[in-house]
């Protein structure tokens, strides 16, 4: 379903991230964060129940551990072979 706003354009269709709605779609103003927008919000589906509210958000937060702790794995990989090479190439000489 396609909806129009009072602005006349058609509606953007998004995804909330929030903690309240993970994963909940809507449809919104173009403008809606900007100064005269005309406001329109509507949400596309149901409201979900708390539980699955409460899985969704410890799913997230899962992955975003995961994903901080992937990135700093990454960075210790790159100074121990930096200081690996440093050190190889300081004994050479």
């Amino acid at each position: 379903m396609v909806y129009f706003y009072r602005c006349g354009r058609v509606a953007l269709f998004q995804t909330s991230w929030t903690d309240e709605n993970p994963g909940r779609r809507f449809y919104c103003c173009h403008l809606s964060k900007a100064p005269g927008a005309c406001e329109f919000f509507r949400w596309h589906d149901d409201q979900m129940p708390d539980q699955t509210r409460t899985v969704i958000y410890g799913l997230l937060r899962k992955v975003n551990t995961y994903e901080k702790e992937r990135v700093r794995s990454k960075w210790i990989i790159v100074v121990v072979v930096v200081y690996i090479i440093w050190t190889w190439f300081r004994d050479s000489t």
